[in-house]
């Protein structure tokens, strides 16, 4: 299917990211799910979407909208927001059709999240693929040459860990999230920033290295996506270790646009970000 524009839409447990088509230029927004909970109702985010630049207005007026939720409080929102679009939805039906049509083996279909889904889909080349998804909650992903789901490791994202020192400890508060300058600090938030980011790094990597290993996997890529996938990577190329770490943050958006056959590719050199500026919402 080829459309001149559409709005692709997903809805994460913390961020929602929107990916919107039109004609020659293509335009990246995240918005943390909080502005959702703060707003309470799709009036008043529209009153404040009517004041933003003219990109934003396009972004939540287009006419056709395909989305992936785990989120159904956000997801009732956007609905609402989006009342008088052609809404599509990532579902079960969609999945399995997908899956028979285009040769996927995917065993848990039946409790596959659309978000694990949509990362599955979406790299069409027959190779074997170890997709990382860095959102909330971490996953790793195992996919062959032969369109075979393997299966998943799902553990706590990088912002989980550091809310989980904050909330379980009586001492450490929940830092500002940032990349630390050194491994080891004297200061008690580079130390817990270190630990969070840096620790679920190398438990990234050694749990790809022994996926690899039990599996014996050969003539692999493995996929860095997500919202927390920029600030791992940063780590990998600080160590030098990217040899076959490919950082793509579109991968679940290209997943959710090939579920919908929709006949486009993003190419992410070719994608602007936009913000809104609703609370200086902003992307690290």
């Amino acid at each position: 299917m080829k459309l001149e524009s559409f709005l692709i839409c997903d809805i994460g447990n913390t961020t929602t990211d929107f990916f919107y088509h039109k004609k020659t230029q293509d335009f990246y927004l995240k918005i943390n799910n909080q502005i959702f909970n703060d707003i309470k109702n799709a009036d008043t985010l529209n009153s404040i979407i009517s004041k933003e630049d003219t990109i934003i207005k396009d972004i939540f007026s287009c006419q056709d909208i395909f989305i992936s939720s785990v989120n159904d409080l956000i997801l009732n929102i956007i609905k609402d927001i989006f009342k008088k679009s052609n809404i599509s939805i990532i579902d079960r039906k969609l999945m399995k059709n997908y899956c028979q049509t285009n040769n996927y083996k995917i065993d848990n279909i039946d409790i596959l999240g659309s978000d694990l889904f949509a990362d599955i889909v979406a790299i069409k080349d027959k190779i074997n693929q170890i997709i990382v998804d860095c959102g909330t909650a971490s996953k790793i992903l195992y996919l062959d040459e032969e369109r075979n789901f393997y299966g998943g490791i799902i553990y706590p994202g990088v912002n989980l860990c550091n809310a989980m020192l904050s909330k379980n400890t009586y001492l450490l508060d929940n830092y500002n999230f940032k990349f630390p300058n050194n491994l080891i600090s004297l200061k008690t938030d580079e130390a817990v920033l270190s630990g969070a980011i840096n620790g679920t790094y190398h438990m990234t990597k050694g749990l790809i290295n022994r996926l690899i290993k039990e599996k014996n996997i050969t003539n692999y890529k493995v996929f860095l996506t997500g919202g927390n996938s920029k600030i791992l990577n940063e780590v990998g190329i600080k160590l030098g270790e990217q040899d076959n770490y490919i950082y793509n943050n579109y991968v679940t958006l290209q997943g959710i646009i090939n579920s919908f056959d929709l006949d486009f590719i993003i190419k992410s050199d070719k994608v602007l970000k936009v913000f809104l500026k609703y609370k200086n919402e902003r992307e690290n």
